[in-house]
């Protein structure tokens, strides 16, 4: 216990350090009255609307997203309407931007509530990235419509042909598919692994590009998970903390890869 009447330790930040919170910390009514006593950190807060611009993003999408000619998606009237009509598009345009912006303030006042990153703090990361990537793992592609080049690479392994030679062009009906005409003579720059788990995916879904989408994005999860499972270790191996190792990639990037499930960084 401090003596009475002298000052308590203070970081470099301006906070008071977690040993000496946990030992003789005030309690969250005391921190509440107390004026200049830090505030016990409330990740969820930050959670919670990142959560909701995550939402607002899978909204806009709809309206504003690359959705290849060949989905049934196109045909359903709300979807029509959101694409077509100038409320649909203003609406999905400013739900797609404003919910963007939402989550990477929540990101940013995520790191602010969890400064010193105190106990728990790795679990309220874990929480924020599944929250945050559960609705954009439903979101129509935006951003990039790279996914649609892969699912006619895929294709092309099917047909027996070899995308290190031969563009997504001479395919049937790849313009449907809904990709790039940019990169419609294109060669993969990817390697073989790749290219087998893209057949994979084509074999399953047989080239339907919205399960196609949703199946790359499933396998950009486990890459995810991976990283949500081991950064954390290696990062305590080499003696910094391991929340803050999670907690630093951007929410477009940890959020499961969920709108852009490329090889390459995206974004």
């Amino acid at each position: 216990m401090a003596e009475s009447g002298s000052r308590p330790e203070v970081t470099a930040s301006g906070s008071i350090p977690a040993q000496r919170q946990a030992a003789d910390g005030p309690s969250l009514a005391e921190a509440r009255s107390v004026p200049g006593t830090p505030l016990i950190p409330r990740p969820y807060i930050a959670i919670i609307q990142g959560l909701v611009g995550s939402l607002m993003m899978f909204v806009g999408s709809i309206g504003i997203g690359w959705m290849a000619l060949g989905s049934p998606m196109v045909r359903n009237p709300l979807v029509i309407a959101m694409r077509t009509e100038g409320w649909g598009i203003y609406t999905s345009t400013f739900l797609l931007t404003f919910g963007a912006m939402l989550l990477m303030r929540s990101w940013i006042r995520l790191g602010q509530r969890l400064a010193g990153w105190p106990e728990g703090s790795l679990r309220a990361v874990v929480i924020a990235i599944v929250a945050w990537s559960s609705p954009l793992f439903l979101a129509v592609p935006i951003f990039s419509r790279d996914v649609y080049a892969y699912i006619g690479q895929g294709r092309l392994m099917d047909a027996g042909e070899n995308p290190y030679t031969t563009g997504i062009s001479t395919l049937d009906n790849w313009f449907m598919l809904g990709a790039d005409p940019a990169w419609a003579e294109s060669r993969t720059p990817y390697g073989p692994y790749f290219l087998w788990l893209a057949h994979l995916v084509v074999k399953i879904t047989d080239a339907q590009p919205d399960l196609s989408g949703l199946l790359f994005r499933a396998l950009a999860c486990i890459g995810v998970a991976l990283c949500v499972i081991y950064v954390p270790k290696l990062a305590e191996m080499h003696g910094f903390d391991g929340a803050r190792a999670s907690g630093s990639r951007s929410p477009t990037r940890c959020s499961s890869s969920a709108l852009w499930p490329a090889p390459t960084t995206t974004a």
